[in-house]
């Protein structure tokens, strides 16, 4: 069981991403707080983030798996 800071409950250690730099060899907050803050970034950078959607999808390499796809 472990502690997470950003709901600050008690967790089993599979509710934790692991990470190798932690002591206990699992991050200090659980997945669920870190899928929420990776989705309120995207959308507090939303206009960042599809003008790099876009880029990204004109390079060669991806548009090659478009056209293979």
């Amino acid at each position: 069981m472990k502690n997470c800071f950003g709901c600050n409950t008690t967790k089993p250690l599979d509710e934790f991403y692991t990470h190798p730099g932690m002591k206990d060899g699992h991050l200090n907050k659980c997945k669920e707080c870190i899928k929420a803050d990776a989705t309120a970034d995207r959308n507090k950078n939303i206009d960042r983030v599809r003008a790099y959607d876009l880029e990204r999808a004109k390079r060669p390499e991806n548009r090659a798996k478009t056209n293979v796809y």
